[in-house]
């Protein structure tokens, strides 16, 4: 009995080796085929003994040549089968590796899709802020534009001051206009009577008027050098002295005070130094202030100078912190005074003589 059985061919595939991936290939067509090629080589090997039995039944006489050539040729079969064996599950190997492949493909395809939702979610908190941002300029934007607005306001509300302004300065000089025409009306009356009988009269009035223009120079800041009219200052000249705040007079050499820049018998203030300060503001008759450094007593021309009545001059300059004390005494002047000689001789004396008591007038 000859051995018929014919193994059937894997299905064609086509198999990249290097990747071990594989393209068109119908994984159910293998599992199919490697069934049946199980199948197959069970019932070979089953039918190749029964026939090699029946064989050495039929042929017990043949030769041991013959039945050795026979038990090689099932042998070479079986080699043949196994061969095909592994290489079907070589194949199974290579679509298990290539299916483990795949699904580490699949994993990492899903980690990919993770980081891009990440990032979507990413760009989606940032389009959030960006959208807060702007809701935020937007409010600022409102802010400004209502201060804008406010100083728009103010704006016409100043030009609606300037305009009641410039109105009042009209008034004014309209107001100035009817000074100067009543001042020509009155300059007018003048030079009229100027011209008539009253000329001694006006001209006597004149000449008072600019004595007492050269006598009153009104309230300075520091001691005038000429008179209102811009004439030399004559004796008895006087004005308001705004620093010192006292009245001054001029005795035709210098400005002096008439009255006590003291209000009082005297007058004290504290200052507290700075570093290095050295004048000190304080009104005061000349020759008639005291000043303490730190309660003592500085000595005039030597540790300051005082010659203005309305400042101190340190000689050296103090110390932050310093306390300086300025102390001004109320001087006045005394007028028509008698002598010695002059009171004895207007005194009314009494005296104890021996006839009694006597009044004697005089010495």
């Amino acid at each position: 009995m000859a051995i018929t059985q014919v193994l059937t061919a894997p299905p064609a595939t086509t198999l990249n080796r290097t990747s071990g991936e594989l393209f068109d290939v119908d994984i159910r067509a293998w599992l199919v085929w490697h069934n049946t090629q199980q199948s197959e080589y069970t019932t070979f090997v089953t039918q190749t003994n029964a026939t090699a039995l029946t064989m050495a039944a039929d042929a017990g006489t043949a030769t041991t040549q013959a039945g050795i050539s026979t038990a090689q040729a099932v042998i070479s079969t079986d080699k043949a089968v196994l061969t095909a064996a592994d290489r079907v599950q070589t194949g199974l190997d290579v679509v298990a590796t290539a299916l483990d492949k795949l699904a580490t493909n699949a994993d990492v395809i899903l980690a990919e899709a993770d980081k891009v939702q990440t990032g979507l979610d990413a760009a989606a908190t940032a389009l959030d802020k960006i959208a807060t941002n702007a809701d935020v300029i937007s409010a600022e934007e409102d802010k400004v534009q209502t201060g804008l607005d406010r100083i728009a306001t103010a704006a016409d509300k100043i030009a609606t001051n300037a305009d009641v302004i410039s109105a009042e300065e009209d008034k004014v000089q309209t107001g100035l206009d009817r000074i100067a025409t009543a001042a020509d009306s009155i300059q007018t009356g003048l030079d009229s009577v100027a011209t008539g009988d009253d000329r001694t009269e006006v001209a006597a009035i004149q000449t008072a008027l600019n004595l007492f223009d050269q006598t009153y120079l009104g309230a300075k800041t520091a001691d005038p050098t000429l008179d209102n009219l811009g004439a030399a200052l004559i004796p008895g000249a006087w004005y308001f002295n705004t620093v010192a705040d006292s009245i001054k007079v001029f005795n035709g050499s210098t400005w002096t005070q008439p009255t006590s820049a003291v209000n009082g018998t005297s007058s004290r203030t504290v200052f507290t130094a700075t570093a290095a300060q050295t004048t000190f503001v304080f009104a005061y008759d000349v020759g008639f202030v005291d000043v303490y450094l730190n309660g003592v007593k500085l000595i005039v021309t030597t540790d300051f100078t005082a010659t203005n009545g309305t400042s101190v001059v340190l000689t050296a300059g103090a110390t932050v912190n310093d306390t300086v004390d300025l102390v001004g005494y109320g001087s006045f002047s005394v007028a028509n005074t008698y002598t010695k000689a002059e009171a004895d001789a207007d005194t009314v004396r009494t005296r104890n003589t021996a006839a009694g008591l006597s009044i004697v007038f005089g010495a």
